[in-house]
């Protein structure tokens, strides 16, 4: 056993662990017995993972680590608002199509994803969160036989359907990964559970993100609300604004702040909510 110390999401961790357990220490190890080019591969494709792996990118920059970049294009016309947060991606799938359908987007990534992934031969693949880019690009390296590091892994509802696909699609990951690096102790205790081994907590990499702006937030007596699952599509999103409302009215002394998603089932229910501040989406 040894101490070993990790700094990510603004987080220091300190923890007894095993050789094994550290990532870096591995990451290297597998990179200096590969016979392939030695260079990982970070895959993204929304605007979350881009915000989340920002840091990591910038953490393997500094460390002169090898590593090329992959953007599915799941989120592409949203791709823009984060360009700037890392540098140009190496290689884009361009993979959005109008009228796809959940399964049309996995299906494309994982067909798309294995042409770059038998052409690069990357030691490590690295994926973010719980989107159909993550699930599809790792289970697709999983079938190359490479392995796999997943950012923010260990978060649990064990509700396949709630959220849909993304429990789904994490669970997935956790089954094919070889990293795990956990936000919270929280998440690394249910992957434990799980029986999953190399798990290390990080802290969640989007603090690295926030932490570097200076957010113009004046702090008080304010709520901010985020409501558009779509699991909550229907009476289920009536109800939950008429409680909104009903919450806001009863405590005049705290502002509700909403930045509506605009998709139109959420949109439809906008007048519902009288003592709700509700401003444009983020």
């Amino acid at each position: 056993m040894m101490n070993c110390s990790i700094r990510t999401g603004n987080i220091d961790v300190s923890m007894k662990c095993n050789s094994e357990q550290i990532p870096l220490n591995e990451i290297l190890s597998l990179m200096k017995n590969s016979t392939s080019n030695s260079s990982i591969l970070i895959c993204f494709g929304t605007r979350p993972e881009v915000i989340k792996l920002a840091s990591v990118i910038e953490e393997l920059t500094a460390r002169e680590i090898s590593f090329r970049t992959l953007f599915t294009g799941q989120h592409d016309e949203l791709f823009s608002d984060v360009a700037d947060l890392i540098p140009q991606p190496d290689m884009n799938l361009g993979i959005m199509k109008a009228e796809q359908t959940a399964a049309d987007v996995f299906g494309r990534v994982v067909s798309e994803a294995a042409i770059i992934l038998r052409r690069e031969q990357p030691s490590l693949v690295i994926v973010q969160g719980d989107t159909s880019t993550a699930a599809a690009v790792a289970l697709t390296a999983f079938y190359e036989e490479i392995p796999v590091g997943h950012v923010e892994a260990g978060l649990r509802t064990y509700d396949i359907q709630a959220p849909w696909p993304e429990e789904a699609n994490r669970q997935l990951i956790s089954r094919v990964s070889h990293f795990h690096w956990a936000p919270t102790e929280t998440a690394a205790e249910n992957l434990r559970k799980e029986g999953v081994s190399n798990v290390l907590v990080t802290g969640n990499t989007i603090v690295d993100i926030c932490s570097r702006h200076d957010l113009p937030v004046s702090y008080g007596m304010k709520v901010l609300v985020t409501l558009h699952r779509r699991e909550n599509f229907g009476n289920r999103m009536e109800t939950l604004f008429r409680q909104l409302d009903e919450l806001a009215t009863k405590h005049r002394d705290l502002e509700f702040i909403f930045p509506m998603h605009p998709n139109p089932e959420v949109q439809r229910h906008k007048d519902l909510l009288k003592n709700v501040n509700v401003v444009q989406p983020l």
